[in-house]
């Protein structure tokens, strides 16, 4: 239009021009004349001729002439006044009077990018079925034709509103009169592998979608519906192509799917840990142990802060009336047959972990801690082990030898001994056997202790909820189990004095036999003293059994010796035999002391008559000696 405003100014100068010239300048007409004919050439081309560049369109609206359009419509499609259906293509066109009845309007291509689609809506059309919430598909090639989307052939006339077909990547000369693309959160859907696509269709599409990889175009039959039970609830799904939840969920792969005609959920079809820990409040009580055996303890609180990647915190459990906060994986995992039942009944992964998994798993949790268990009888032989075990380092301690128990003490030990023997005795004769299996209350302990059995119990519980939720559960696993420290003080008590016990046993046994073989050292040491005091005590021995003998000799003599003197009394006298006894007795001096001689200082005395040989005058002689003298008296004060 602007074009053929321009040109009709230009061509009505030329006239004003061809007309002063010719009364002025009469032989410059012929010039004048050549210039009007040019103004009324690019007069006429710019009428009727229109020329678009290669990556444009010209778009119409007629301004003058034609009829008014029906009402209702938006868009022109046999002459009527307004904006027209047709559209002019790249190159230079002729189309009568464009710049003068009509209003062109040149626009370029629509660009779709990769990995977008163009989401395309009608201006114009049919209007939408009765609950409709999208226009039904049609060919793409209805979009490159504005007159045949308006009036084309009933089967395929398009519809007012949003499309369910789509552009795909390219280049489009839209009408954009009546066609808007939107490219905004158009991109396109990729179901990663281990994934697969469960789709929701607002449309009845009457055959399979062209995305579709096997039988793609062919007519299916939307009257038959599919009913499937998920856990208590029936839902029905329709075939590919129908308006509902279809039965057949895509592959992996990369779509261009119409998010406002699909809704599509990703369901992992691999197997997926949705894990429950944190978020509880935890203690500790530390230990220590004195030389003397007593025990330190230290209790210290702390905070277990929540993990946001969990699906839940960690499981409470009340067992035995103590709390304990149970961390737990569990292993789902939904097939690609049940992903669109499951997800037509209860949503995604999400809706089945909030809905079935997390209740029915604290549920079960929490019946395993407060109902019973059946596993191998350890507990009551463990302690059968430790009575037994304390009774025989008990015994191997009154066995070892002690020098420091008198005799009437080794009494009392070898009585203790027997009798410690006697109840080590009937200590075996009731050890109950492991593998035996006993049912008995689940007990706070046997989450650390029989963790397995209570996963084994859980797993074949939680089964069955799966199965309620369309879920297959693989397995459920018990991460470590927050007891209260208060029930493992005793524990680690026990064990801490169970270990002082053995290790003052072993000190006081390596003690002895330190002592023994210190006592051994030194008798070999002292060897050699030994064998001479032992060689001094026997020669102490003998030397007393030489003194008796020789006592006894002595005294067999004296008694010989005796019985002469009394026969020597009864034959010579007694008087006589003193006189001859004090004789021998002065030879025997002299014969010793010869010397006494000199120092003997005879008298003068006579000595006359006697017949007894001699012996009284002797004795007279002697007897005024000084070797017979006896001492003076001391003088009176």
């Amino acid at each position: 239009m602007t074009i053929f405003i321009l040109s009709l100014i230009f061509a009505f100068i030329a006239l004003l021009a061809h007309f002063f010239w010719s009364i002025r300048f009469p032989p410059i007409r012929k010039w004048v004349v050549a210039g009007a004919g040019l103004a009324s050439a690019l007069l006429f081309l710019s009428l009727h001729f229109i020329a678009p560049s290669g990556r444009q369109v010209v778009l119409m609206d007629l301004v003058f002439g034609g009829s008014s359009l029906e009402q209702g419509r938006l868009i022109a499609t046999s002459g009527e006044r307004g904006l027209q259906a047709d559209i002019l293509y790249p190159g230079l066109q002729f189309y009568p009077f464009i710049n003068l009845l009509y209003n062109a309007q040149y626009v370029d291509y629509v660009v779709i990018p990769q990995g977008r689609y163009g989401l395309v809506s009608a201006r114009d059309g049919l209007p939408l079925k009765e609950g409709a919430v999208i226009a039904p598909p049609v060919p793409v090639e209805l979009f490159l034709d504005a007159k045949a989307f308006m009036d084309g052939d009933k089967d395929w006339q398009g519809t007012r509103g949003t499309q369910t077909t789509i552009l795909r990547p390219g280049a489009y000369p839209i009408n954009t009169h009546l066609f808007n693309v939107d490219l905004n959160d158009t991109e396109a859907t990729v179901v990663p592998n281990g994934f697969v696509a469960v789709m929701k269709s607002a449309v009845n599409e009457g055959a399979r979608p062209d995305f579709m990889t096997t039988a793609a175009g062919e007519a299916v039959d939307c009257s038959r519906k599919t009913e499937r039970t998920v856990g208590t609830v029936s839902v029905e799904l329709v075939p590919v192509g129908c308006r509902g939840t279809w039965e057949e969920p895509l592959s992996p792969g990369t779509y261009f799917l119409n998010r406002a005609a699909y809704e599509v959920t990703l369901i992992e079809t691999r197997t997926t840990t949705l894990t429950y820990r944190g978020g509880y409040p935890s203690a500790r009580i530390d230990l220590d142990i004195n030389n003397d055996g007593s025990v330190i303890q230290e209790r210290t609180a702390v905070q277990v802060p929540p993990d946001p990647t969990a699906a839940g915190p960690a499981i409470k459990v009340i067992v035995e009336g103590w709390p304990v906060y149970q961390d737990v994986r569990v292993q789902v995992q939904i097939s690609p047959t049940d992903a669109p039942a499951t997800v037509a009944a209860i949503g995604g992964l999400n809706e089945v972990r909030d809905r079935f998994i997390t209740p029915d798993l604290r549920s079960i949790i929490r019946t395993l801690g407060g109902g019973t268990i059946s596993v191998p009888n350890k507990l009551e032989y463990d302690a059968a082990v430790a009575e037994i075990e304390a009774l025989e380092a008990r015994i191997e301690l009154l066995r070892a030898p002690d020098d420091t128990i008198d005799e009437n003490e080794r009494i009392d030990v070898a009585a203790e001994i027997e009798r410690l023997n006697a109840q080590l005795s009937e200590a075996e004769a009731r050890l109950p056997s492991p593998n035996q299996e006993i049912t008995r209350p689940t007990l706070v302990l046997d989450f650390v202790e029989n963790r397995a059995v209570l996963e084994r119990l859980a797993a074949d519980a939680m089964r069955e909820a799966g199965r309620n939720a369309g879920a297959r559960i693989v397995g459920v696993k018990f991460g470590n189990p927050d007891i209260p420290p208060e029930l493992l003080v005793a524990r680690k008590r026990e064990q801490l004095a169970d270990q002082f016990r053995r290790a003052t046993v072993q000190e006081r046994l390596a003690q002895r036999a330190r002592i023994e073989t210190e006592r051994e050292k030194a008798t070999a040491d002292q060897q050699g003293r030994l064998v001479t005091a032992q060689i001094g005590v026997k020669t102490s021995k003998l030397s007393i059994e030489k003194r008796t003998n020789e006592g006894e000799a002595e005294r067999s003599f004296l008694e010989q010796l005796a019985l002469g003197e009394k026969a020597r009394v009864e034959v010579i006298g007694e008087d006589k035999v003193f006189q001859l006894r004090l004789v021998e007795a002065v030879l025997e001096a002299l014969k010793e002391k010869p010397e006494l001689l000199t120092d003997i200082k005879l008298p003068s005395t006579v000595v006359a008559g006697g017949g007894d040989g001699g012996l009284a005058a002797a004795a007279s002689i002697l007897g005024a000696t000084d070797l017979f003298k006896r001492p003076a008296a001391p003088a009176a004060q």
